[in-house]
């Protein structure tokens, strides 16, 4: 191959060429099995026609920009995937399977039990794997206004300490819950319908970030009258089934 005559005669010819797939440099020819001196004629030509070894125009200014960062918060539901009631009248007794979530903390009636609390767990599997940080989190239930009676409790919101399942969970069974703080209470009023929020955004962040394991939360009523009833996630109306809502953080990274 003469390479004088193709370095000479190469078009957009300048201080770095590709000749038929090999490069021209500051005088030295680049093969695959070494290196030989050329002589090297220069001439002027055009910034815009003048190549690089990459066969980009070196004049283009097509200088690669940094990505631009937006953190951005975004919502989710997430569907409840166990909850049941437990009575302590009917101890070995499950209501796993029960359209209704009672709570209650009043005195033997009719025959009816003493104390029920209600167990509700949601899996966080569904928030996005982009998702750095839980802003907000909060429970949406909704109460049946039916078994509202005898006063308006104040119902609080414990965390579960211990694993359950709802076709097997009853008064006897039931897992330790946290006894000496609450995550979060709500005041049920007499045929209130209505969707009621608990704002349980501390343990959710817990969860999330994994120093604590997800159990649930455990509905329990504070005052010695009355009695909520909330619609479980058994209801055959999706739009009344309780949710847990979060709000999160991301990193939208735009080129």
């Amino acid at each position: 191959m003469d390479l004088e005559n193709l370095a000479r005669n190469s078009k957009g010819f300048g201080r770095n060429l590709v000749v038929s797939g090999m490069i021209v440099s500051a005088g030295v020819f680049y093969s695959g099995c070494g290196k030989e001196k050329i002589v090297v004629i220069e001439r002027d030509v055009p910034q815009a026609q003048t190549e690089t070894s990459s066969g980009e125009a070196a004049g283009s200014n097509n200088e690669s920009k940094s990505p631009t960062r937006e953190v951005k918060t975004r919502e989710i539901s997430l569907s409840a995937i166990e909850d049941a009631y437990v009575d302590e009248y009917m101890a070995d007794s499950n209501y796993g399977n029960k359209n209704v979530l009672l709570v209650t903390n009043e005195g033997m009636q009719n025959n009816e039990g003493i104390r029920r609390r209600s167990y509700l767990k949601f899996s966080l599997d569904d928030i996005p794997n982009n998702a750095e940080y839980i802003n907000k989190a909060e429970i949406v239930i909704f109460t049946q206004n039916e078994a509202q009676r005898n006063g308006a409790p104040t119902i609080n919101l414990r965390q579960i300490k211990g694993g359950w399942d709802e076709s097997f969970l009853t008064w006897n069974n039931q897992p330790p819950i946290e006894t000496f703080s609450y995550l979060t209470m709500n005041k049920i009023v007499h045929n209130d319908i209505y969707p009621k929020n608990f704002d349980i955004t501390g343990v959710v962040r817990r969860w999330f970030e994994g120093s604590e394991p997800n159990y649930g939360v455990a509905f329990e009523s504070l005052t010695k009258k009355g009695q909520a009833a909330f619609i479980s996630k058994e209801s055959g109306f999706s739009s009344v089934r309780p949710e847990l809502r979060v709000t999160y953080e991301y990193t939208d990274i735009r080129k």
